[in-house]
């Protein structure tokens, strides 16, 4: 088994990549609220690029914190970790599903701004997005936990 020292500078990766993570969300979103202003001559050419080059940020650090969450269980043995990492990760799986039918809805709400049905969705989904975020946050606050007893 490897010392903590080398444990922490694993967990300090993952954390870089969440931190990554959340940089490519913000992209995404302000992409989506330029192409949204275009409207109604949406640019969804460059649009369609820009989801596409996010999508494969996405995928690499996806695949970047899996390989550190079985580093956790096979070189380091440390199942919690392991754990509460493939956790964040599904919550993140479900926070991006959430965010694509998000900005269906809100071109929705843009295109068609007298129909209430959009707005409410929009609510809805904004609601269940804050509601994974908080749980990706008590995953990441059971990581540091973790970290801190190292």
């Amino acid at each position: 088994m490897k010392d903590n020292t080398e444990l922490i500078a694993t967990i300090r990766r993952f954390q870089s990549l969440q931190e990554r993570r959340a940089r490519t969300y913000k992209k995404l979103d302000e992409q989506h609220r330029c192409y949204l202003e275009s409207a109604p001559n949406y640019n969804f050419l460059s649009y369609r690029q820009i989801v596409h080059d996010v999508t494969e940020e996405f995928k690499v650090i996806s695949e970047e914190i899996i390989r550190i969450a079985l580093e956790l269980k096979d070189v380091y043995h440390h199942e919690n970790l392991k754990g509460f990492i493939l956790q964040v990760q599904e919550y993140e799986a479900e926070k991006l599903n959430i965010a694509v039918q998000l900005q269906l809805a809100k071109q929705n709400e843009v295109d068609f701004p007298t129909e209430e049905k959009y707005h409410t969705e929009v609510r809805e989904l904004k609601r269940r997005s804050d509601d994974v975020i908080n749980s990706i946050n008590e995953q990441l606050e059971e990581i540091r936990f973790e970290l801190e007893e190292l």
